[in-house]
C-alpha cells in the first residue's frame, strides 16, 4: 500500500548503463542514481543513501551492489577502474511481487504480465537496449521464457540444479538466497557462491559455512532485513528446519540442530 501510495514516496532510485562523463573512453558501466522524495519530480534533488529498512542509511553504490553485484573500493580520488564496480542488471521475478488493489504475491494481470517479461528482455539483452547482465541471470530468463508466452514459470530449474533434490533448490535457495547470490557470482564453479548449482551449496556444507552464516549463531544470512524476516518466519516449509533436516546420503548429512 505505500509503495502504491505516490504521495508519500521514499525515494526514486534508478539505474543507468551509459559513458561515464568526461571520461575519454566512453566505455559504458552501470550506475546507480538516488533522488530524495516524490517520484516524476524534475527537481527531486540526488540522494547518497536510502533507508531502506529502518536500520539507517545506506550508502551508494555499495547499498546497491549487495544484489546488482560487483565491487567498490574506491581510492581518493576514485580512478574511473574504481567507479566501474562491474554491477548488473536484475531479473524481475514476478513470484516476488505484490500487486495493487490487495492482489498478492505474483498475481499479476495480463498486461502486467507482458510488460514484465518485456522489462526482463530487456535486462536479458534480446531487446534493442545493450545491457550488462551476468549469464546465470540471463539463463534464468531464458527459463522462464522457455514456453514463449509472457507466462512466467517460475517452476523452471537451473541447469546446475537438474537432477538435484528439488525441494532444496524451490523451497530454499529460490525463495531466500537467489535474489542476492545469483546477481553476486555467475560461476558454476564449485568453490562459487552463487548457488547455481548443487554443487556449490553441498560444498559451503561439507565445509560447514552453512552453520555458521545461516542456521547457527550468530545467524547472519540472509543479510537483507525483509528477506531475513521471510526466511526465519516462514512456515509450509520453514526453510530453516527444510535445510538444516535436508540429507543426500552421506553427500550432505543432515545438519540437524544447533548446538
Amino acid at each position: 500500500d505505500l509503495a502504491a501510495d505516490r504521495d508519500t514516496p521514499g525515494a526514486t532510485v534508478a539505474m543507468e548503463y551509459g559513458p561515464v562523463e568526461g571520461e575519454p573512453s566512453g566505455t559504458r558501466i552501470v550506475k546507480f542514481f538516488v533522488f530524495a522524495g516524490g517520484d516524476f519530480a524534475a527537481n527531486a534533488p540526488r540522494a547518497t543513501s536510502a533507508n531502506l529498512d529502518g536500520f539507517a542509511d545506506k550508502y551508494v553504490p555499495n547499498l546497491c551492489i549487495n544484489c546488482h553485484g560487483g565491487n567498490y573500493s574506491p581510492s581518493s580520488p576514485p580512478t574511473f577502474a574504481d567507479i566501474n564496480a562491474g554491477a548488473t542488471f536484475r531479473e524481475l521475478d514476478i513470484a516476488t511481487y505484490k500487486f495493487p488493489d490487495g492482489r498478492g504475491l505474483g498475481d499479476a494481470n495480463a498486461t502486467e504480465k507482458a510488460a514484465f517479461h518485456q522489462q526482463n528482455l530487456i535486462v536479458k539483452g534480446a531487446a534493442a537496449n545493450d545491457t550488462v547482465t551476468n549469464q546465470a541471470i540471463k539463463d534464468l530468463i531464458s527459463g522462464w521464457y522457455s514456453a514463449g508466452t509472457d507466462e512466467q514459470n517460475n517452476n523452471f530449474t537451473p541447469t546446475g540444479w537438474t537432477g538435484a533434490p528439488q525441494g532444496l533448490y524451490h523451497d530454499v535457495v529460490k525463495q531466500s538466497c537467489r535474489t542476492c547470490h545469483i546477481g553476486l557470482d555467475a560461476s558454476t564453479d564449485p568453490g562459487g557462491i552463487g548457488w547455481n548449482t548443487y554443487e556449490q551449496l553441498r560444498n559451503y556444507r561439507e565445509f560447514g559455512l552453512l552453520q555458521s552464516y545461516s542456521l547457527c549463531d550468530p545467524r547472519l544470512m540472509p543479510h537483507a532485513v525483509i528477506t531475513y524476516r521471510n526466511f526465519w518466519l516462514s512456515t509450509s516449509p520453514h526453510r530453516p528446519a527444510a535445510l538444516r533436516e535436508f540429507t543426500n546420503g552421506s553427500g550432505w548429512p543432515e545438519i540437524g540442530p544447533c548446538s
